[in-house]
């Protein structure tokens, strides 16, 4: 029988598979000797009808690509060409050696900032340092800056991402509240036989576009929330710029990657009270071998760039 250690490892990679496959899975298990009425109950069958994590891997259910994912999503090295065998053995192997996978900054919730508030006109300088600059004010002010990032792209991603029916999860609070009303998204997107570039004005139409992907298209965007995956610049008259990476999956699978930028604009009136000036969103058809990072993606200059220049110019004509 499995220990109650390995029940955790493996419900861990239960988590991932949808709610039909866990059903089916409880079935195969028990061998149909065992009616199950929710996901709850198929999980518990599970585990308690597996005698082996070999048993438990050879599942057909347990795909590679949940694998994949869980390997990503947990932060440990990924090899997508390895054989589904392999990678069962190498998760075993992290599992029975304890071996700790690299991850982001733990961040405190009260160290979220709050994302809602009316807009206001900002004059914007634009000798900004990165957060992780030695020429930073301090290392606390670096690591404040750096968590308040990682911070806003986990609840912007979490929150875009429940809105797809996939997840099988309570759909967040995302709409056009969260933009300034002069909100603007330029878009790139790169295919293996085309590339579309769209520019979104307007709140109500930038939260809509957003939203046809996870809804539409059942996009799943997955953001590399290390500090290789995630950067900040920020001003002291009230701009924050935000950069991040991170893969595109469809279902199971992962289908490209994407950088973003955030141009964040802060309340003066009200402390830590921000809202979503400019986006610049690039998305990439391509197979996705490492996590990426910020460092080896390329055109994040200019999106950067791109973002300053619009921000700049769009609180100039507030």
């Amino acid at each position: 029988m499995l220990t109650e250690k390995e029940k955790m490892h493996c419900m861990s990679i239960l988590e991932l598979v949808s709610d039909e496959d866990i059903m089916s899975l409880a079935q195969t298990s028990t061998n149909r000797s065992v009616d199950v009425t929710d996901r709850s109950e198929a999980e518990k069958a599970i585990l308690a009808y597996t005698e082996t994590l070999q048993e438990f891997f050879k599942r057909r259910k347990i795909s590679k690509e949940i694998l994949l994912k869980y390997l990503y999503q947990n932060g440990y090295p990924i090899t997508r060409n390895a054989e589904k065998d392999k990678i069962a053995s190498d998760i075993i192997g992290y599992w029975q050696t304890d071996i700790k996978p690299h991850q982001p900054p733990k961040i405190q919730q009260e160290q979220k900032p709050v994302y809602n508030y009316s807009p206001t006109s900002i004059t914007i300088n634009l000798n900004m340092n990165y957060s992780t600059s030695p020429e930073s004010s301090s290392a606390s002010l670096r690591s404040d800056e750096q968590s308040s990032a990682q911070a806003f792209v986990s609840w912007f991603y979490d929150m875009l991402n429940s809105c797809n029916p996939f997840l099988n999860k309570p759909p967040q609070d995302f709409g056009p509240h969260h933009f300034w009303s002069n909100a603007q998204l330029f878009l790139i997107m790169n295919t293996a036989s085309s590339k579309v570039e769209d520019q979104i004005e307007g709140n109500v139409q930038v939260s809509q576009r957003l939203l046809q992907f996870p809804q539409q298209q059942s996009l799943i965007f997955s953001p590399n929330l290390s500090a290789e995956g995630v950067q900040v610049k920020t001003d002291p008259h009230g701009l924050k710029l935000i950069l991040v990476c991170g893969t595109l999956h469809l279902t199971n699978n992962c289908i490209g990657v994407f950088q973003q930028s955030f141009g964040l604009v802060r309340d003066p009136v009200v402390p830590d009270h921000w809202k979503i000036k400019i986006m610049c969103l690039k998305m990439e058809e391509q197979q996705a071998l490492t996590i990426p990072t910020l460092n080896e993606c390329e055109g994040v200059a200019a999106i950067e760039g791109h973002t300053v220049r619009v921000l700049q110019q769009s609180l100039a004509d507030t």
